[in-house]
């Protein structure tokens, strides 16, 4: 009987050590990829990327007033930079939403920046609703409210996207609120 229990101890300490190992190496890897793409993000090229944009978007007319898709509206270097941050935005919501990337780090990282672009520029632009990078922006602003209520930041994250909104305003651009 003794070597039964002996064996089934066994067993059971062999999975216990398995699993906090794995839970472990699992919780280091989501660390690592959050710092990866906060690194990324915050690298010269982005900040350089998201300033020129940001230059371009106030620069140009407001496509959400004259309805043209944002195709026709910037040139090619604008379009390319806007490219550049859906896309950037789509991997990130494919790894938040995945649970790919430590979520608390990345909200607190990604929040602020993110609300302001979404309610400045993002949602306005036409010939874009309906790709497959907006329907990502769309959903990680959903992601971010949502992770912004579990953190007990669901005010702060609404101040984030009213900072964008009044960024906007600023400028005698159309609001669009219920996005």
């Amino acid at each position: 009987m003794s070597e039964y229990l002996s064996a089934l101890t066994g067993a059971i300490s062999s999975f216990a050590i398995g699993a906090a190992v794995y839970f472990g190496q699992l919780r280091y890897a989501r660390w690592g990829a959050a710092m990866n793409i906060i690194a990324e993000f915050n690298s010269l090229a982005w900040l350089t990327l998201r300033n020129q944009l940001q230059e371009d978007l106030t620069r140009h007319h407001d496509p959400a007033v004259l309805g043209k898709p944002a195709s026709e509206e910037f040139p090619s270097d604008a379009r390319d930079r806007i490219w550049a941050l859906l896309a950037f935005y789509a991997r990130l919501s494919v790894m938040f939403d995945g649970k790919f990337v430590a979520r608390k780090p990345v909200f607190l990282t990604f929040g602020e920046v993110f609300a302001w672009w979404y309610e400045f520029s993002l949602k306005y632009l036409p010939g874009l609703e309906e790709t497959s990078e907006m329907k990502h922006a769309r959903a990680l602003n959903t992601l971010f409210e949502i992770e912004a209520r579990r953190l007990h930041k669901g005010g702060v994250y609404a101040g984030w996207r009213q900072r964008g909104k009044d960024a906007r305003a600023s400028l005698g651009l159309a609001i669009r609120d219920g996005d």
